[in-house]
This record gives structure tokens, sequence and C-alpha cells, in this order.
């Protein structure tokens, strides 16, 4: 599956799957965004801390009084459900879908010359899409 990233900084660390440590907290803030709250209410806290504010494992840990190791794994299961929930739906992947297809069509549009055919073929693959 491929998912559609937009990372304007200059990407760091590379993760095991080849990816970098920007584009993976990324990609984990956005399928929270679609999938969040179907997490436990401490996974949903840990994802929020570690990945939309930017605090340590540590930061996490004092704050909710729990080990650090404890909110690594609060983590990791909840990256592994919110991955898993986008290899089931596609969530994530139609929509970016649907907004690279939305921007086309804003180009044909703009266009005096764009035939109706074509935006009638976009509009198309956009039902399809959410469909």
């Amino acid at each position: 599956m491929c998912y559609y990233i937009a990372c304007k900084e200059k990407c760091f660390t590379p993760t095991k799957d080849g990816s970098t440590m920007n584009e993976k907290k990324l990609f984990i803030s956005q399928l929270y965004d679609y999938y969040g709250e179907l997490l436990t209410e401490k996974q949903q806290y840990a994802v929020e801390m570690y990945y939309n504010d930017d605090l340590s494992l540590s930061e996490i840990a004092e704050s909710i009084g729990i080990t650090r190791q404890g909110v690594r794994d609060q983590l990791k299961h909840a990256e592994e459900f919110l991955v898993s929930c986008e290899e089931k739906l596609g969530l994530a992947d139609k929509i970016q879908k649907v907004l690279l297809i939305s921007e086309q069509i804003q180009e044909l549009c703009s266009d005096e010359s764009a035939k109706l055919l074509e935006i009638s073929e976009m509009s198309s693959k956009i039902t399809d899409l959410l469909s």
C-alpha cells in the first residue's frame, strides 16, 4: 500500500522500513486523526503527547505516572492498531487520492480549454473512491 505523505522538512533518521522518523511521525499523526477515537484513553493520550505535542517518552511517563517503557508499549500498540485500521479501511489513502484528483479538477477548471469529458471522468474517479 502506498501512502502519500507531504514532508516539508529534510528527514533525519531512516527507520527499518526505509522511511524517516519525521515521515513516520506525520503518518501516525495523520492516522490518529482518522482512527484515534478507536484507541484506549491511555493510548490516545500517549499518541497525542508524543506525535502531536512532541514530548519525549520520559516526559509523558512523568506526566501520567508510569514508566518510560510503559509509554513506549502504549505507543507501539497504538501504532500497530492505527496501521492495521488503515490497511483494512484505507481512509487516509482514499482521502489523499481524492485530494489529488480534486487539485487536478481545479487545474482543469482554471484552464479555459479544459474539456468537460476530462472533468466528468475525474468526478467519476472521486465517486468510485468514496464508494
